[in-house]
Parts: structure tokens; C-alpha cells; sequence
């Protein structure tokens, strides 16, 4: 059976799974990512997770390993060039150090790209010709599918789509620029808003809980909680603003959402799409489908094993 590895590096954790051709996972784990970060120890720790991987399973014939990393990568020379979540590893020739640890291919990508790419070989943007993947989480992040390919732009930075404008008048992000996507949409700016709409209106059944964040935000306005509705109307005219210039520009076929805030999609797809077609050309909107992702939580791992198929396939 022809699989890949897929690794999911993030500041948090590193996933890791072996994933057939098909897109399904064979067996996976996962390991603290170091911190402080240790290159030679997360080559080593990898090695062990890998091997573990192989033996038990052992009919599967290895193509390559794919590694999704939160950052800026150069795709063709396997380098991290800069990784804000993981401090020590910005400028690392990752490729390098693994081809000659396990003599076998290697790619990499960002995150977004990989969940995009993965999306387009086994998820909802299959069979689709272009498609817009947008992650909505602790950041906001994009990937592109244009034309059956996946889209890096010049020098590997399309997809930055938490840093459009979507109010020239906003708050400062933390990129520098002022009213980017992210300063809406992000976990953070979510809480932020609706402690604020609270202090202002007492009404909510969240009134008093703690750790609040958009998971309970979303179950509150599935119960009907007027000001759990009311904020995640607001996240909609926000997220519009910024889709609709995209579809504008790109005229996908799909948009697909992923992220932990992705699993609200129920209670503000409603909105968002009538706020959409406010400033959405009409011919643009007919065909749109806007869908959650398919791969959800497993999107970094298969999304990464689908850069080595994605290169075989070639």
C-alpha cells in the first residue's frame, strides 16, 4: 500500500501520521513540540514516532514525508524561513536535516497551503477548480486553489488573507498594518467583543461564566441567546467584508473554512452569505458554495502527506 508520512509541526504539538494515497489515516501520534526548541532532539524524537510508524505497519510502502509548519517556508529549497510560534528554528534547512536522516523525500509547506492542498486531493475542494481555504483560529490564514494548482505567489506569500484591510480605520494588528481581517476575526478578537457587548447588556445566559471562549459563544446562540446571535451576526458582516472581495477578485467555485471558529459555521453561515450579497457581484454568488472543511482536526497531517502524492502525481 503506497502512504506518506504527514507531520503537522506546531508551537504546541507535532502530530505525526503514516496516511495511505487515499487520504485516510492509517495510525498517527503525537509529541510535545520542544521548548525551547532542539533541532537535533525533534530530528531524533521524529525518527522514533516514524519507526514506530513503519513497524507497525509494515506493508506500507513509504513515498515521502510532508511537513505542514505554521510560518513562512520556501517550498522549493525546504527551508523554514520564519516561524513566529516556534522560537529557534527561523532560516532552518528542515529538508536537508531529514532527507539525511531517513533517505527519503521531503516537502514542506506552510499550514494553510497544506489544508488547502489536502482539501483539493480528498476533501471538499475536490474535483473543484478553484477554491478559496480560509482557516479561522488563533490567526486567520488562507490558502489557494486557482486553476487545479495550489497558488504560492511570487515568493511564497499568497494566502497572507488574516493581513487584507477589511477597515482602513481599524485597530492595529499585531503585522503593524491597521484594520486587517485577523483584528475581527481571530479566537482573541472574538472574546474581546463579546466581554465588551456584556459589560453592556447583562441579558446573556454566558453572563458570569468563565473562560469564555467561541465554543461557548456558539453553543449559547444555539439555544438562542439574543447576544451570542447578535455577535456572531457582527463576526458575519466582518467575514464578508473580507470574502466578498476575494470572491470579487477570484470567483471560486468553493470556500471552505476551517479552524476551531469554523465549527460556528452553522449559526453564522446565515448571515454571512445575505451579507455577501450585498457586496458580491450577483453572477459571482449564483454557483458559491461556502462549506466547512472536510479534513477538520486531521487537515494538518493528511494536508501534509498530500505533498508528497501531490508531487508524485506531478
Amino acid at each position: 500500500m503506497l502512504s506518506a508520512i504527514g507531520i503537522d509541526l506546531g508551537g504546541t504539538n507535532t502530530k505525526i501520521a503514516l496516511v495511505s494515497e487515499n487520504g485516510k489515516i492509517i495510525k498517527k501520534d503525537v509529541l510535545p513540540t520542544l521548548n525551547p526548541f532542539d533541532k537535533k532532539e525533534w530530528v531524533l524524537q521524529t525518527d522514533e514516532v516514524i519507526n514506530d510508524l513503519k513497524n507497525s505497519q509494515r506493508e506500507c510502502n513509504i513515498a515521502g514525508i510532508g511537513i505542514g509548519i505554521a510560518g513562512l517556508v520556501d517550498p522549493f529549497k525546504k527551508v523554514i524561513l520564519q516561524a513566529p510560534n516556534i522560537v529557534g528554528i527561523d532560516n532552518w534547512n528542515i529538508g536537508e536535516d531529514l532527507i539525511s536522516k531517513f533517505k527519503i523525500s521531503v516537502e514542506i509547506d506552510n499550514d494553510v497551503n497544506v489544508m488547502a492542498l489536502g482539501e483539493f486531493l480528498f476533501g471538499e475542494a475536490k474535483k473543484t477548480k478553484n477554491a478559496i481555504c480560509l482557516t479561522l483560529g488563533t490567526g486567520v490564514g488562507g490558502g489557494l486553489i486557482l486553476n487545479g494548482d495550489l497558488f504560492r505567489g511570487s515568493n511564497f506569500m499568497a494566502g497572507e488573507l488574516g493581513h487584507i484591510t477589511i477597515n482602513e480605520n481599524g485597530p492595529q494588528c499585531n503585522c503593524g498594518n491597521f484594520g486587517c481581517a485577523e483584528t475581527y476575526l481571530g479566537n482573541g478578537k472574538i472574546i474581546k467583543k463579546f466581554k465588551q457587548m456584556m459589560e453592556a447588556d447583562n441579558s446573556s445566559i454566558l453572563n458570569g461564566v468563565k473562560d469564555i471562549d467561541p465554543s461557548k459563544i456558539f453553543e449559547a446562540a444555539k439555544k438562542g441567546d439574543y447576544l451570542s446571535l447578535r455577535m456572531w451576526s457582527e463576526f458575519a458582516a466582518h467575514l464578508a467584508t473580507l470574502l466578498s472581495g476575494l470572491v470579487n477578485l477570484l470567483n471560486p467555485d468553493k470556500i471552505i473554512l476551517g479552524g476551531g471558529v469554523s465549527n460556528a459555521i452553522d449559526v453564522f453561515k446565515g448571515p454571512l452569505i445575505e451579507h455577501m450579497k450585498k457586496r458580491t457581484l450577483k453572477a459571482s454568488m449564483e454557483k458559491l458554495i461556502i462549506i466547512r472543511s472536510k479534513l477538520s482536526q486531521e487537515a494538518g497531517v493528511i494536508g501534509a502527506a498530500s505533498l508528497v502524492f501531490n508531487k508524485k502525481e506531478s
